[in-house]
């Protein structure tokens, strides 16, 4: 015990002076240690990287928790990550998937709870998560959130939602943001339903044609051409059944549309998505 006590001290130590080197293996030790009697140092260690924004430090003394507690360690972990700072807690969120990999079912209590918070930060993080632990059960709980004021709300929410695949309520929700007031959210929804949609979305798509963002018919242009040629989906997606070919005349017209947009990038995606379809 005194040993890893001692090895604790060189991380903190490394934390705190960069001059300072970490021995290799030393935060794999102490993880793998079950040494239960450091987690009040690491758990004000971690605290004070958080205040600091110290990303590394955060990163190894997360590691070090989860290794410990495993998905005890969890709810702690998720809150830090609610944090807001300037630039996201990648380690921290690393560290929190393998934890919601490893134990879904273990994380998913902490998870809900947290997507059901008042406050924005809290239920963010938890929106976040559920995309890790994401099942049919949770489309009620999403299709709400895509309907919150907060812009980050229903943003979180639709990356949630992108990853559930074969519930016949998804495509609709999805079909709903490309209403959005926000420019980000409606190209959000075009890329999920271009990489994992169902044709039944072509035509809501295409309407964002006329969109006044330039983002927005970017995007649109690409994820045509990705829903209509199944080749171009990603591989986790099953190959649904092939356009029509009234299916392919739609989104060839709205392509040939964009051909004559006046903005020249517009202009190139179009080309683009067209060139999916050569075949077709």
């Amino acid at each position: 015990m005194a040993d890893m006590q001692a090895a604790l001290a060189d991380v903190l130590a490394s934390i705190d002076d960069i001059t300072v080197r970490l021995r290799p293996g030393a935060v794999q030790e102490l993880a793998t240690s079950g040494d239960r009697s450091l987690v009040p140092r690491v758990q004000a260690a971690l605290e004070r990287c958080l205040d600091d924004e110290d990303h590394e430090g955060v990163e190894l003394l997360a590691g070090i928790l989860a290794g410990i507690r495993g998905t005890r360690a969890f709810p702690l972990l998720l809150r830090a990550v609610a944090r807001p700072v300037q630039h996201e807690w990648e380690g921290l969120q690393a560290t929190l998937a393998g934890l919601m990999a490893a134990d879904p079912a273990g994380c998913r209590p902490a998870v809900l709870a947290f997507a059901a918070e008042r406050h924005r930060d809290l239920r963010c993080a938890g929106l976040w998560a559920l995309g890790h632990v994401v099942t049919p059960a949770d489309v009620e709980l999403l299709e709400a959130a895509l309907r919150d004021a907060d812009r980050r709300v229903r943003g979180t929410a639709l990356g949630a939602l992108s990853e559930l695949h074969g519930d016949e309520r998804v495509v609709p929700a999805m079909v709903g943001m490309l209403r959005d007031p926000e420019l980000g959210l409606r190209s959000g929804a075009l890329m999920s339903l271009g990489y994992y949609g169902d044709l039944a979305a072509l035509d809501s798509m295409v309407t964002l044609r006329h969109d006044p963002s330039v983002l927005v018919r970017e995007v649109l242009s690409v994820s045509v051409g990705q829903l209509v040629v199944p080749t171009w989906r990603s591989p986790r997606q099953q190959p649904g059944p092939p356009a029509t070919a009234a299916q392919v005349e739609t989104a060839r017209a709205a392509l040939r549309e964009l051909l004559r947009d006046e903005n020249r990038s517009v202009r190139g995606c179009a080309e683009r998505g067209l060139g999916m379809m050569g075949r077709l």
